[in-house]
């Protein structure tokens, strides 16, 4: 005879409850517990097919953006002029820093003329290397200016110009 769990008193066998207290029989709690009647499914494990689904959605993604960013990105003429102007302005700066330097410790200013591998601002390691114009590929030209006295053009001050004629590339 079924014995109620919670009061202990026996049920009937053709109920499934505890009149006293309302409770399930053991036998009911057994096929509760057992599954047979439960709601409970176990979850199904991951299958190769959806981390496939997963995969291609996500390379979808991945793929887009990179797409976006690269249609993004600036690509017109206009840019890369002005992108090669400003290189070349700080080349200018970068040499006019160096005679400038070169001025200060020989107190003389460097041969006017191109800017090559044998002048004095490379030669003595004032710049690393001849930088030319990004643009048209041109060395860099020293011009002296304000000579008071012909015969002696090293007092004379040296600055450094870009022959191109191009907007930007000058100090």
């Amino acid at each position: 005879m079924p014995v109620c769990l919670k009061c202990g008193k026996e049920i009937d066998p053709p109920r499934k409850f505890c009149e006293e207290c309302g409770a399930l029989g053991e036998r009911e709690m057994r096929d509760a517990l057992s599954g047979s009647q439960s709601k409970y499914k176990p979850r199904r494990e991951h299958n190769t097919v959806s981390f496939i689904i997963l995969a291609v959605v996500l390379f979808a993604i991945v793929g887009g953006l990179g797409y976006t960013m690269l249609t993004l990105l600036p690509n017109s003429k206009k840019i890369q002029t002005e992108a090669q102007a400003n290189i070349c302005h700080r080349n200018l700066v970068n040499i006019q820093q160096a005679i400038d330097k070169y001025y200060q410790n020989s107190h003389l200013y460097p041969p006017p003329g191109k800017l090559t591998a044998q002048n004095p601002l490379v030669v003595d390691r004032y710049i690393k290397n001849v930088p030319t114009c990004p643009t048209t590929g041109r060395d860099y030209i020293l011009k002296s200016s304000g000579i008071s006295n012909p015969s002696n053009q090293q007092q004379a001050r040296v600055t450094v110009h870009c022959d191109s004629g191009l907007k930007g590339h000058a100090l």
